[in-house]
C-alpha cells in the first residue's frame, strides 16, 4: 500500500527496496483508501485530509486524500512505476522516473519497460 497519510517519496523507496531485498517475484500495490469505520480514516478528518462526509471513490488507484508531501499525480506516477522500481535494475530509475509522468512518451516507454520488467 502507498500513498498513505503523511508518506513521503522517500518512504515509498523503502518499500520499494524492501520488496527488491527479498526479490520478490511478483508485487501489486493499492493506493490507500480511508474507508468508514478504520482507524486511519479518523485520523485524515482530524488532520484535514479528507472531509468528515468524503465518499470513498475508485479502485485504489487514484489518491483519496491530500498530501503536503507529494502531489496526487506523483502518488498516481508512483503507482503506475512501483513494479519498475522493483523489478528493473538501479540504472533504470532515471527513465523510470519519467515514465512516472502522464504524456504519450512516458506512457509508452511505462508499457514497454513493464512487458520486459513485470
Amino acid at each position: 500500500m502507498m500513498g498513505l497519510p503523511f508518506e513521503s517519496r522517500k518512504q515509498i523507496f523503502k518499500t520499494i527496496a524492501l520488496n527488491r531485498k527479498v526479490k520478490v517475484d511478483s508485487a501489486s500495490v493499492a493506493i490507500f483508501v480511508p474507508y468508514p469505520g478504520a482507524y486511519l480514516r479518523q485520523l485524515c478528518i482530524e488532520r484535514g485530509l479528507i472531509k468528515k462526509d468524503h465518499e470513498v471513490t475508485g479502485d485504489a488507484t487514484e489518491p483519496n486524500i491530500k498530501s503536503d508531501l507529494l502531489s496526487d499525480a506523483e502518488v498516481v506516477g508512483l503507482y503506475k512505476t512501483f513494479c519498475l522500481y522493483i523489478k528493473a535494475p538501479k540504472v533504470l530509475y532515471p527513465l523510470i522516473r519519467f515514465c512516472e509522468g502522464r504524456n504519450f512518451l512516458a506512457e509508452r516507454i511505462r508499457a514497454f519497460l513493464l512487458r520486459i520488467y513485470n
